[in-house]
């Protein structure tokens, strides 16, 4: 921003000084006053050209103290509202630049004071960026009680997107993207779910916790399906294969009931569940 405006007036001064010039010696020869105009004008583009990296050197520093002034104050309004939000950014450098090279462009382009839509949508994408990156990968081998708390503030999650629309349900579920903050269930959710992220990425164990082999969840799988209220029937299941293709009401119906179900299991089996969620999430699609 600021080294678009500097560079923007090495430009002007170049051609004001060449018109100036031609001005002053307009009633000289033609030749002559070409000449001079032309020499006038290279002299101060070549100036500005040999001066532009100590320009530039500022320019960037100046930009620096520009957008961590911005990213303060861009902080402490997401960490208001999502205060474990700025205790992971703080276990964890990476996810405060991933969030900072994302929220500052926006602070910079919108008027975020009088509506902050466009900062909260912009953090759910830096949010979903960092759990890929950054967060899932260490959680996930959380102990079961962060685990099943998030888990749990998933389902609380959709529940409460769910009462805003079943489209919005829908959509949520597959693209994992908040559209719909600020909204009280929503935001609510969203804290119990950083909160439980704060306390796995805290008690993350390689060693003693991790997703289960692959025979081991299908088995869990159909444990939790099986023994849902009501059961998954065989159209239900194959409708689950099909979730990206289904309709926002199917999306939303059946991924809620999943996460009921899977919550309907002991803590131990859950928990390994919340497992595969998490480590599916982690990965970029």
């Amino acid at each position: 921003m600021i080294r678009d405006l500097y560079f923007g007036v090495a430009i002007v001064l170049t051609v004001v000084t060449a018109t100036f010039v031609a001005y002053r010696l307009k009633a000289t020869w033609s030749r002559t006053r070409a000449a001079w105009t032309l020499l006038a004008a290279l002299a101060v583009g070549g100036s500005m050209s040999l001066a532009w990296p100590t320009i530039n050197r500022a320019l960037v520093e100046a930009q620096k103290r520009e957008d961590d002034a911005t990213w303060a104050r861009v902080r402490g309004e997401i960490v208001a509202r999502y205060p474990d939000i700025g205790e992971l950014m703080a276990l964890s450098p990476p996810i405060e630049e991933m969030f900072k090279l994302s929220l500052v462009p926006i602070a910079e382009k919108y008027d975020t004071a009088a509506d902050q839509s466009q900062l909260l949508a912009g953090a759910s994408r830096a949010s979903k960026q960092a759990y890929i990156q950054y967060i899932f990968p260490v959680v996930v081998h959380g102990d079961d009680a962060a685990l099943n708390a998030w888990g749990a503030a998933q389902l609380r999650l959709l529940q409460a997107v769910r009462a805003i629309s079943v489209e919005a349900c829908g959509a949520y579920a597959m693209s994992g993207v908040n559209r719909y903050s600020p909204d009280a269930g929503v935001d609510a959710a969203l804290r119990d779910a950083a909160s439980a992220l704060v306390a796995a990425y805290k008690t993350s164990d390689a060693k003693q916790f991790g997703p289960p082999a692959a025979d081991a969840t299908r088995a869990l799988f159909d444990k939790a399906l099986s023994g849902a209220k009501p059961p998954f029937s065989d159209a239900d299941r194959a409708a689950l294969g099909a979730l990206p293709q289904a309709s926002h009401e199917a999306q939303c119906d059946l991924t809620v009931r999943l996460l009921q179900a899977i919550a309907g299991l002991d803590a131990a089996d859950s928990a390994r569940l919340y497992r595969v969620m998490m480590q599916t999430m982690a990965t970029p699609r």
